[in-house]
This record gives structure tokens, C-alpha cells and sequence, in this order.
């Protein structure tokens, strides 16, 4: 299935969570459980949904008129895609179940994976933050694990999260929006938050820098040295104050989690031996 021309004109009523529902019955068709879902309350779909594509049939809906704006994209070669990225299964599993050649899944999930990377200038914005706030967002850095590179192994890709080799990023999320606005990546799994957020390689492409004057950013600990001006991390603050921090802070834990049951970022990623390309290959 595609969208048809008229579904894709932006001046178009139809909006994309109108087409949750064929979303839902092909993916659903797709891993097993065709002729299964009527039996079920949509509770139960919707579970089973998640379990295997990561998200619900409304934003995999949004995602995939998103991506058809750029490019056609049929709905089963969507799911295929965000099927790996959550399950991160090998090739040789995923030919079994969804009844193709591993060249052709291998073409199929790389195309989606790069138009849903094309997204990224458009969807991760900084700036234009709603109601003019003095602190416009939190920031963390969140690791994912790779395999150590068998030439040149070094311990400066070591993460003490993982307790293994791994790579390191920069996450930033509006306060009072639901909006990802920043990601600044990869380094090495060894440098710590507030080396990522000065930057010292490109201090003018830093976070520290990006933020403007006057706004301040909410850390955890891992910032503390950085100038108040700057970040605000956990001190001695009246209720109010310290409650909005708490509560930014777990939000943008919940997130890192969230971003985390994509099995391609919380398991190894796998595939490459040296590090130059499993950072390359990251960043994709």
C-alpha cells in the first residue's frame, strides 16, 4: 500500500492518524497474527503492535506520510524496517518470516532507514520554543553499545553504562514541548557529559554555544562546573524551581529509555570492525 497524491498535498484534510488502521492490520498480518485479531480487544492489538514495530499504528502512520513525502514508500516495506530496528534480528531470521531474499531485505530496510535519516533537519530544530521560557530545555547524554574494534582496540571507547565499548550521545528536548531539538554525536563512549556539551573539537558547533543568551538548559549532575549561566544542575532551589527540574530530568530519562527499546540501540550493533565505521554507520 501507498498513499495516494491526494493524501500527500499538505493543503489535504486527510491526516495521517486516518490510516493508523491499515498500519495496524498489515503489521500485525506481517508477524503472525492474521485472522488473530478480531478475537482480541484493540487494547491487545495495539500491545502486540508495539511489541514488535517499537511504536503504535498512529505514529508509524505519521512517520510513513512523512517519509512518503519525500520519496514513495509501500507500507510493507515501512514495517519491515522499523521490524529491525526494534527487533534488530539478522538478515537470515528476518528472509524466514517475512518470506524474502536477504539482498532484498537488506535494500528494502537501508532505503527507509536513509529517508528516515533525511527527516532529521526538519524534525530536530533548535529553536522557536513556545512561551519565551528561560529554560528551554534538558539535556544527558545517552550511550549505546558497539563491538571493540579489532585493530586499534582502545579504551577510550569504554562505557561505564554498559561496561563495554560504545558510543556516546548528546540529547537535547524542549521543556514545555514534546520535541527532540538536539543530538550532537557520536563520541567516544569515555567523554563525559559536559566535554560534550562544550565541545572543545568544534566549540562553536557545541550546545553550550547554541544556546542562547539568557536560557539555560536543565542537567543532572554530570554538568556541575559548567557555568550557571549556562545549565542549571541539581542545588539548593525553592520547591517550585526544584520540582520543574525533577520533573524535566525523569522526563528525559523516560525518553532515553524509550529510544532504548529499539533493540538496534540498547543490543550491540554489530557488523563492522573498525571504529571509523561503526561511528560512520551510526550516524546513518
Amino acid at each position: 500500500m501507498i498513499w495516494h497524491k491526494q493524501d500527500l498535498d499538505q493543503k489535504s484534510t486527510v491526516r495521517p492518524f486516518r490510516r493508523q488502521q491499515p498500519c495496524k492490520q498489515e503489521g500485525l498480518d506481517s508477524v503472525g497474527f492474521l485472522g488473530r485479531q478480531a478475537s482480541v480487544s484493540n487494547e491487545e492489538n495495539l500491545r502486540r503492535f508495539r511489541s514488535f514495530f517499537g511504536v503504535g499504528p498512529a505514529a508509524a502512520a505519521t512517520v510513513l506520510f512523512d517519509l512518503n513525502r519525500k520519496e514513495r514508500v509501500t507500507i510493507d516495506h515501512f514495517l519491515l524496517a522499523i521490524y529491525w530496528l526494534k527487533t534488530y534480528q539478522t538478515e537470515t531470521v528476518m528472509s524466514r518470516w517475512w518470506n524474502m531474499a536477504e539482498p532484498t531485505i537488506r535494500k528494502h530496510i537501508w532505503r527507509v532507514a536513509e529517508l528516515k535519516q533525511s527527516l532529521k533537519e526538519e524534525k530536530v530544530v533548535f529553536g522557536d520554543f513556545k512561551n519565551d521560557p528561560i529554560f528551554i530545555i534538558s539535556v544527558d547524554g545517552v550511550h549505546c553499545r558497539t563491538f571493540e574494534a579489532r585493530k586499534k582496540p582502545t579504551g577510550k571507547v569504554y562505557s561505564h553504562k554498559s561496561h563495554g565499548p560504545g558510543l556516546a550521545y548528546e540529547l537535547g528536548i524542549a521543556v514545555y514541548e514534546s520535541r527532540l531539538v538536539w543530538i550532537n554525536g557520536p563520541f567516544d563512549a569515555s567523554v563525559h557529559d559536559i566535554m560534550m556539551f562544550r565541545n572543545p573539537d568544534d566549540p562553536d558547533s557545541s550546545l553550550k554555544e547554541t544556546i542562547p543568551d539568557g536560557k539555560r538548559a536543565i542537567a543532572d549532575n554530570g554538568y556541575r562546573g559548567e557555568r550557571q549561566s549556562k545549565t542549571a544542575p541539581p542545588n539548593r532551589l525553592d520547591s517550585q524551581l526544584k520540582d520543574l527540574k525533577n520533573r524535566a530530568r525523569a522526563r528525559h530519562e523516560a525518553f532515553n529509555g524509550r529510544i532504548k527499546s529499539f533493540f538496534i540501540l540498547s543490543s550491540t550493533f554489530r557488523g563492522f570492525l573498525s571504529a571509523s565505521m561503526q561511528i560512520e554507520t551510526h550516524l546513518e
